[in-house]
């Protein structure tokens, strides 16, 4: 609670404080899941950066070779709607819940998939599936960043 009073102490958007205090909310009640959360995210920015520029692609499910990649596209096109809806309207805390669903295919893909295929177009496809998946978790801002900033608030 001390990160939240300190929050409110600066003249910010409130919509920005309704934000960082349900970050840290869900984190409090739902820590497990939050750091699942946030690791699944940090491997995803890790071998992005690892891949540095790369031909991004329109995902196709029919592309996509393995269950593991067509189950991860399947879950991003299911939640992915309903997180930006859920985000929008300010209730960040289902949203969240809701980008949760994502870690196990997330790391079954990770687990069962090499992303960084000798096939140039099957790699940009992967590294393109891991794209939208940041994209979605972008909407709570820098993930990894602000999982340092909350550590050992809660």
């Amino acid at each position: 609670m001390i990160l939240l009073k300190w929050l409110a102490s600066f003249k910010i958007p409130k919509k920005t404080f309704e934000l960082a205090k349900s970050i840290f909310e869900f984190k409090k009640e739902k820590g497990e899941i939050f750091e699942t959360i946030t690791q699944v995210f940090k491997r995803v920015l890790n071998i992005l950066k690892q891949a540095g520029d790369f031909e991004i692609c329109a995902l196709n499910r029919d592309e996509l070779k393995s269950e593991f990649e067509r189950n991860l596209f399947e879950k991003l096109e299911e939640i992915s709607s309903q997180v930006k809806k859920n985000f929008e309207a300010g209730d960040y805390k289902k949203a969240l819940s809701l980008i949760s669903k994502i870690s196990l295919p997330l790391n079954d893909f990770f687990d069962n998939v090499f992303v960084m295929d000798k096939d140039e177009r099957i790699k940009n496809l992967r590294l393109s599936l891991l794209f939208e998946v940041k994209k979605l978790f972008s909407l709570f801002g820098e993930f990894d960043k602000l999982k340092k900033r909350i550590e050992g608030s809660g």
